[in-house]
C-alpha cells in the first residue's frame, strides 16, 4: 500500500513537470544496507554508467537508510556522474556545496529517527515477554494466532503432530532425521509447508514455548556472504552470546507439555 501511494506521487510529478524517458524501479525491501537492496543497488550500477540525468524519489532517506559511510558513497556517485536527485519537495545538484550539506544534515536526522525506531520497537517487544505475550504474530508450530485476543492458541490438528513428534522422540527414540523422514512419508508438511528436516524437528523439540515459557533474543541473525536463489544475502541463527539481553518468562498461552 505504501509503495502504491509513493508511486502515485512520482506519477503526478513526473506529469506535472513532463519528464520523458522513465523507468521505475521498486523495491519493497526494507533492509539498511546497500548489499541487501539488489535493486538499489542495479539502480546505482546504472548511475554510474551515467545512463540517467536524474533519479526522482519521494525523499532524499530513500536513497541511503544505512550507515554514514554508504551514504557517502551513494553521494559520490552521484556527484561523480552529475546525476541530480529530484524530490517532490527539493532538487539536490550534489556538485553544489550547500545541497551537500543539506544533503548530509538530513541524511543525519533520517538515521538518528530510524535509531529510535528501532529502540521504541525492542522496547515494545521487551514488554510484551516480560508481561508473557508473544512478541510478534508468529507463534511455533502447533500453535495459532488470535489477531483478536493478541495471543497465541493450540491447533488442535497441529498440535496432534507436535505430541507426535515428542513421543517419537522421547517413548520411540527416534532421531531427528528418522521422525523427518516419517513425517515427510506421510505428507505431513512442515509450518511452512514444505518438507521436514533433521534441524527443524530439533528446533522444536527444543522450544521453550511448548513447556510455558516466552523468550526474547535468545538467537541473534547473523549475516553471511552467501546469497539464495533471489539473490538476497543469507543470514544464519545462532545463540546469543550476550546473556544479559536473553528475557526468559512464564508465557500467557498454553503449554503443549506440563
Amino acid at each position: 500500500e505504501t509503495l502504491a501511494h509513493h508511486r502515485q506521487q512520482l506519477e503526478a510529478y513526473i506529469e506535472r513537470h513532463g519528464l520523458k524517458n522513465v523507468t521505475f524501479f521498486n523495491e519493497i525491501s526494507s533492509a539498511e544496507s546497500i548489499a541487501d537492496r539488489l535493486v538499489f543497488t542495479s539502480l546505482l550500477e546504472r548511475i554510474k554508467h551515467i545512463e540517467f540525468d536524474a533519479v526522482l524519489v519521494v525523499h532524499a532517506d530513500r536513497i541511503s537508510r544505512g550507515s554514514q559511510q554508504e551514504a557517502g558513497y551513494i553521494q559520490d556517485i552521484f556527484k561523480d556522474t552529475g546525476t541530480i536527485l529530484i524530490t517532490p519537495d527539493k532538487v539536490y545538484d550534489y556538485n553544489n556545496e550547500s545541497d551537500l550539506l543539506m544533503s548530509e544534515f538530513q541524511s543525519v536526522i533520517a538515521r538518528q529517527e530510524l535509531r529510535n525506531i528501532k529502540r521504541r520497537m525492542l522496547n515494545g517487544k521487551k514488554s510484551r515477554v516480560i508481561k508473557g505475550g508473544v512478541h510478534n504474530g508468529k507463534v511455533p508450530y502447533g500453535y495459532k494466532w488470535n489477531r483478536l485476543t493478541k495471543e497465541a492458541e493450540i491447533d488442535d490438528k497441529l498440535s496432534a503432530h507436535y505430541l507426535r513428534m515428542v513421543s517419537m522422540y522421547i517413548i520411540e527414540r527416534k532421531s531427528a532425521g528418522q521422525i523427518a523422514d516419517e513425517f515427510n512419508e506421510l505428507c505431513i508438511p512442515s509450518a511452512l509447508g514444505g518438507m521436514w528436516r533433521p534441524e527443524r524437528v530439533i528446533s522444536i523439540l527444543t522450544n521453550d514455548f511448548y513447556v510455558g515459557w516466552v523468550v526474547h533474543r535468545r538467537y541473534r541473525s547473523v549475516k553471511t556472504t552467501k546469497r539464495n536463489a533471489k539473490g538476497k544475502l543469507i543470514y544464519r541463527t545462532k545463540l546469543n552470546d550476550n546473556k544479559d539481553e536473553t528475557i526468559r518468562k512464564r508465557g500467557n498461552h498454553t503449554p503443549m507439555i506440563t
